[in-house]
């Protein structure tokens, strides 16, 4: 071997899942393998070509590729790109620094290579430097605007090129091949309680007012921007009520209920809102409301905040709840149905759950009420350091009293063995259907030894089933792409408009 192989992995791969892999299809001795992560990486740098392998992170190699650090002035034998849909949007810096590595060989390994478009697959092609692909402009050229555009030529070409740089290996073949378990999904429709419906109504009649202005522009963009973060808001809510809507918001709603604000003197003003057209309490030199205002200023509520009104790092017991929502109700009786044997002292292994939310602040919630019903549980999401993930997977994986893990859906999507657990269960779904199966995968996969039940919670006539709907068109973009079958992307964007106004309208008068 010239120079050493390295692996592009997340992080928790590095020091815990891939070293393992590599040693367990290795004969002891026969290879180095060292990891380049951390403050003191530089020390491994002077010693690269002592190794077979190098292990790093897509952080770290982002980090190297701003300063021309170490892992660029070597040139590589093979670059492999673990969970290589992580640069599958080309305008992106990790997706640049990867293209930037110098190497003889390049790999790209993902369960999910097309998540939104298919210039997610382009984009592997262009790290891969298959010509004539390199370039976006090519793919669009060759590929993705003959498939828009259903010209006769297009499935064709797109079937040769899967054909010439793809191995696929299905869960099906998997499933053959190793006799996983079987895998069985519940969908649990959870009815909001009567105070959070009447909050979600009041939020979907504004979400809709703002549909309907934005129909008079053509811009499927511009609608996005508009409305994109109100529909948070409903997901917010289908969670957990109030509790995790952000302070502006909930005023907003408050003021509308409360008995100080004298409706008529607002419509004598003659000022509203210029997004929503509400009336405006208190304008004070703006023309937009509180609420409007903020999801001007404000995008998808991140991950790691969860925009949420109760701050709480991880470790601290978060704010109290009014109540547990309906959601986190469910959940509760699940997790007592599910482990019953657990408590019975059976000596085979015990039950154990994992439950995934996008946001770290519905898992604060969750929590709460975990302690209160006197579950044992380890956590982890993205404010968890490398130590902390290691340590919280190890005490779920080994103690037997550790019965319900923690994680938010980016944070353990990928990457982790959490196979001592045979339940999963979502929270809330996904835009992205990929990131719940990534998800689901960590514990329905290979060293499972039982049948995985997965519960997904879906609030009934609510925006989360336009997020269904979301999920199944990207499903059919991705299966039909590699299956060499697609649909236009204009007529998928349009398709998506008419069914949110269709949700929206289903919101009112609940």
């Amino acid at each position: 071997m010239a120079e050493p192989d390295r692996e592009v992995s997340r992080a928790l791969l590095l020091r815990n899942q891939n070293p393992n892999c590599i040693i367990r299809h290795i004969h002891p001795g026969q290879l180095s393998v060292a990891t380049y992560h951390g403050t003191d990486r530089q020390r491994l740098a002077q010693q690269f070509r002592n190794h077979d392998i190098i292990l790093t992170t897509y952080q770290t190699l982002r980090s190297d590729w701003a300063t021309k650090g170490p892992l660029y002035s070597e040139e590589w034998f093979r670059v492999v790109l673990d969970e290589a849909h992580h640069i599958g949007n080309r305008s992106t810096q990790i997706f640049r620094a990867a293209c930037d590595l110098e190497c003889l060989r390049r790999w790209c390994l993902t369960g999910t290579p097309i998540q939104n478009t298919l210039d997610n697959y382009g984009a592997l092609l262009s790290f891969l430097r298959i010509l004539p692909f390199v370039e976006k402009s090519k793919f669009d050229h060759w590929i993705s605007n003959p498939i828009r555009d259903k010209r006769p030529h297009g499935l064709p070409k797109l079937r040769i090129l899967v054909q010439a740089t793809c191995l696929r290996r299905t869960k099906q073949s998997i499933n053959q091949s190793h006799k996983l378990p079987k895998c069985k999904e519940n969908i649990e429709r959870v009815h909001l309680h009567p105070d959070d419906r009447e909050l979600y109504t009041f939020f979907s009649a504004k979400a809709t007012r703002i549909a309907s202005g934005s129909l008079q522009d053509d811009s499927t963009d511009k609608n996005d921007k508009n409305i994109l973060p109100i529909i948070n808001f409903l997901r917010l809510i289908c969670n957990h009520g109030e509790d995790l809507l952000p302070t502006p918001a909930v005023e907003e709603w408050r003021l509308k209920q409360s008995d100080l604000v004298d409706s008529r003197m607002t419509q004598s003003a003659g000022e509203s809102c210029a997004l929503c057209h509400d009336n405006l309490h208190s304008s004070r030199g703006r023309p937009f409301c509180a609420l409007c205002l903020l999801t001007r200023q404000d995008s998808e509520p991140t991950e790691m905040s969860g925009s949420s009104r109760t701050q709480s790092p991880q470790g601290d017991t978060p704010t109290f709840p009014r109540r547990p929502s309906a959601k986190v109700e469910a959940l509760i009786r699940n997790l007592d149905s599910e482990q019953v044997e657990n408590k019975k002292g059976s000596e085979t292994r015990p039950v154990k759950s994992v439950v995934f939310s996008y946001w770290t602040k519905m898992l604060d919630l969750v929590q709460i009420a975990l302690r209160q019903h006197g579950y044992s549980y380890e956590r982890i999401d993205g404010q968890s350091s490398l130590p902390q993930r290691q340590e919280a997977i190890s005490k779920f994986n080994n103690n037997p009293a550790c019965t319900v893990f923690l994680a938010t859906i980016s944070s353990a999507g990928e990457g982790i063995d959490l196979t001592s657990a045979n339940h999963v269960h979502l929270m809330e779904p996904h835009w992205n259907p990929m990131a719940e199966e990534q998800a689901i995968a960590r514990v329905h996969r290979i060293g499972q030894l039982r049948p995985v039940i997965t519960t997904k919670y879906i609030t009934p006539r609510s925006v989360e089933e336009y997020v269904l709907e979301v999920q199944w068109e990207k499903r059919t973009l991705s299966r039909k792409a590699l299956d060499f079958a697609a649909n236009s992307q204009r007529e998928v964007d349009s398709e998506r408009w008419k069914a949110l106004r269709r949700y929206l309208d289903l919101g009112d008068g609940i």
